[in-house]
């Protein structure tokens, strides 16, 4: 049965994942696998390879998930067209296409487009292009996949921070440790102030200059300055809202 063509075929119709039972022999038949990956484009990891490597058969499957992209063969995987279909249905298919297809400039800008996390798949060469720029546009948290280098640029964080404070999560150390970078950031949200470096948040000038723009930085700030007279009688100006944060610091 497991060899019999409309057999088969009629199981896959019911639940296409049943191609993973057909016999080897029958599993290289285009219309089976096309019946398949219709219903369920991971049906394609069941197919003979040279199913895996017809462009007609898998441009079927990526309409029915982009996915399926890592169950093609490796020349399809290094097919631009039939990639950029993929990528232009799902980003996320980037990370299954070739190293080659992962560095062109307009598929990478493609996939940014739909999905500014697909930046994660791309080659650190195409990284350092403006798609980084174009990705922190579309969803700061993309910068999480910068390359160091460019964690490093302060032009480029402070270009994230316009989009998310929090995107100073992932910039280097040496950045986190800007007082102008972090200035900019908790002007904007106060959170940010967490990612600084320990040194910044300890800084009590700094800190007291923080708190006279928001006194809800104080939240974020170094465990032993919290009771700081001076910082604790600014944050008293703000409001008994935020005292709840201040240390052991009394006033008589």
């Amino acid at each position: 049965m497991k060899a019999d063509r409309t057999i088969v075929i009629q199981a896959v119709k019911r639940n296409a994942l049943a191609l993973q039972f057909a016999a080897d022999e029958i599993k290289p038949d285009h219309e089976l696998v096309l019946e398949a990956v219709t219903h369920d484009a991971v049906s394609l990891q069941f197919a003979a390879d040279n199913i895996k490597a017809d462009r007609l058969v898998f441009l079927e499957a990526v309409k029915q998930d982009a996915l399926a992209l890592e169950f093609a063969a490796d020349e399809l995987k290094s097919d631009r067209t039939v990639v950029l279909k993929a990528v232009e249905q799902n980003a996320l298919a980037l990370q299954f296409a070739s190293n080659a297809i992962k560095a062109d400039r307009i598929i990478a800008m493609e996939a940014v487009k739909q999905d500014a996390l697909a930046l994660e798949f791309m080659t650190d060469e195409m990284k350092a292009d403006h798609t980084i720029l174009e990705a922190i546009k579309r969803d700061a948290l993309a910068f999480q996949f910068a390359t160091k280098e460019m964690k490093a640029d302060r032009a480029i964080v402070l270009e994230a921070l316009k989009h998310d404070t929090l995107a100073l999560e992932f910039a280097s150390d040496d950045v986190k440790g800007d007082r102008n970078i972090i200035l900019e950031a908790v002007k904007q949200n106060d959170s940010a102030l967490q990612f600084a470096s320990d040194e910044v948040k300890a800084d009590r000038s700094f800190v007291l200059e923080l708190v006279k723009q928001d006194a809800l930085a104080l939240r974020r700030a170094a465990d032993e300055i919290k009771d700081d007279p001076a910082i604790v009688l600014e944050v008293m100006k703000q409001g008994a809202s935020v005292l709840q944060f201040v240390g052991n610091f009394s006033v008589c």
